[in-house]
């Protein structure tokens, strides 16, 4: 299992990398949340996701969610 993170990509996306579950996504989900509040645009890279079940479905509906309602 690799870990998760999140961080700026030098374009300005969000860059999400490792595996998205129920044990990484309450870990990131207060960083995705803080960089989501800075940003003018929503824009995730999920090209280095290495898998993702439904916990990781669910952060990705809730950083729109988070996004659309600022």
């Amino acid at each position: 299992m690799s870990q998760a993170s999140i961080q700026v990509g030098e374009n300005g996306r969000l860059e999400i990398h490792g595996d998205l579950n129920f044990d990484s996504v309450p870990v990131l989900w207060p960083s995705c949340r803080a960089r989501i509040s800075e940003r003018d645009q929503l824009d995730i890279d999920l090209s280095q996701v290495v898998r993702s079940d439904s916990a990781g479905l669910a952060l990705l509906v809730e950083c729109c969610l988070l996004y659309t309602s600022d």
